[in-house]
């Protein structure tokens, strides 16, 4: 009762200060409750990430596996693990951050292709966030452009990203808002996105709209990521379209969820 009060207090504190912030969620809930029912299902032939590091590997000319025995790797695994148990309990639940098969395969891409803009929807504690940062610490460029609105909560803007090591946020800009208004924006700034990772409201209509908008800025030799793909059939609809030159699913390893990457 008192959390629902509160998200009341602050839904009409929202209407005064930021009332277009406040339209956006309405929008955000109609379509989330709107793919409450049962989704088209989607049977995808799913691997470890063992053997989807080595198809990528095939394809992009570099071991990618080998990437994240890497002593920054390491030691990331411990120091975000560390932070994310301190957070506990705060405004972002466990289901909100990424997995860390997820976060690592972003590593791995992104030392692979070097990439000078990373583009990335949904950053909660910033775990993915962290590991693409210091992968392009390490590449020595590169900067990562961040979009992310918080959960209607007490102090959720405090959180944001709050498991991003210091060393690693020079390279980091944040854009806090909807990616339905800032995805947009952010786009237009910039003319080639060279990593693009989902892991925002993973609705059918939110993954189609970013793939969408993303795409089309995607560079030659670049990828994208997409998380939870299993909750509805966007990914496979998209890549049925799209036709990338190397798509494979992977199983996550601490939660029963899979995510998608694509190579263009």
């Amino acid at each position: 009762m008192h959390a629902r009060l509160d998200k009341l207090a602050l839904a009409s504190k929202l209407a005064v200060s930021r009332p277009m912030e406040l339209v956006d969620r309405f929008f955000n809930a109609v379509e989330a409750r709107r793919e409450r029912r049962p989704a088209k299902a989607t049977d995808y032939l799913a691997t470890d990430w063992s053997v989807a590091s080595s198809e990528l590997s095939q394809l992009l000319g570099i071991e990618i596996a080998s990437l994240l025995d890497e002593s920054s790797v390491i030691h990331l695994d411990q120091e975000v693990g560390e932070r994310l148990q301190r957070l506990e309990g705060k405004p972002f639940t466990r289901r909100h951050s990424a997995d860390v098969t997820l976060a690592r395969a972003c590593y791995a891409i992104c030392r692979t292709l070097k990439p000078d803009f990373v583009l990335e929807t949904g950053v909660a504690y910033g775990v993915t966030s962290s590991y693409v940062l210091a992968a392009l610490a390490a590449n020595g460029k590169g900067l990562l452009h961040s979009i992310d609105l918080p959960p209607l909560a007490l102090h959720a803007d405090a959180y944001i990203g709050a498991a991003i090591p210091e060393r690693l946020r020079d390279r980091w800009r944040l854009h806090r808002g909807s990616t339905r208004r800032m995805l947009p924006k952010v786009l237009s700034a910039v003319d080639s996105v060279d990593v693009f990772i989902h892991d925002s409201m993973h609705t059918y209509a939110s993954v189609c709209r970013e793939l969408a908008l993303v795409v089309p800025k995607m560079s030659k030799n670049s990828a994208l990521l997409v998380d939870d793909v299993e909750l509805n059939c966007a990914y496979s609809d998209w890549v049925q379209a799209a036709s990338p030159r190397c798509s494979v699913v992977v199983k996550e390893s601490g939660k029963n969820s899979l995510f998608g990457i694509a190579a263009f």
